[in-house]
């Protein structure tokens, strides 16, 4: 959509692609449909199920997609770049396999916090 020049659908489409894995996450913790996304990020945050980095991301595209769905966008350009630059970032944190590693020297090591 971004390629296209489709900038609003862009926001659109990161915003519910965003709001699908914060559903599917808090299912077992008790999220329903009927639940606002307020309401699933409450229990994504009660049960530490999202980093808080993640949290703050979904945050913001939740405001963003807002914006865009009221006809309130007034940079589609800029906000749909944004948009998948906090969907590159949402992922890494929360699908990376990498995340708990580094490498050196060739040498794949574990970080321990």
């Amino acid at each position: 959509m971004f390629i296209n020049g489709h900038f609003y659908a862009c926001v659109a489409m990161c915003g519910i692609s965003f709001e699908r894995f914060q559903r599917d996450k808090a299912t077992p913790y008790g999220a329903i449909p009927e639940h606002k996304m307020w309401k699933v990020r409450t229990i994504l945050e009660d049960n530490k199920v999202l980093s808080a980095e993640s949290l703050c991301l979904c945050k913001k595209m939740a405001n963003l997609r807002n914006d865009y769905a009221h006809g309130h966008g007034m940079h589609p350009n800029e906000d749909a770049l944004k948009s998948l630059e906090w969907m590159h970032s949402f992922i890494n944190n929360e699908t990376s396999l990498m995340r708990d590693y580094f490498i050196v020297n060739g040498i794949l090591h574990r970080k321990y916090v």
